[in-house]
């Protein structure tokens, strides 16, 4: 996770089961898909599949909450 998220493309990343998602800095994610493909390549990793997908609610929960912890933020309750 952290070789990824060293790449400009990447903004973030998070383990899914047995695969990883990350999230683009870009809308267009070919770009990152080739960095991740190169990267992972050069540190010896065989990538099975690196793909786009549209992400699925969990993968926005995921990022919300992780976002939260970063900035140290306690957590709060919504209400309406």
């Amino acid at each position: 996770m952290e070789l990824l998220e060293r790449l400009p493309e990447v903004k973030e990343t998070a383990l899914f089961g047995k695969g990883m998602h990350a999230v683009t800095r870009d809308t267009n994610a070919a770009p990152a898909i080739q960095a991740i493909r190169t990267a992972l390549a050069g540190a010896g990793f065989r990538t099975v599949k690196v793909e786009s997908i549209v992400p699925t609610l969990e993968d926005v929960f995921v990022s919300l909450i992780e976002a939260r912890d970063r900035a140290g933020a306690p957590q709060t309750e919504v209400r309406q």
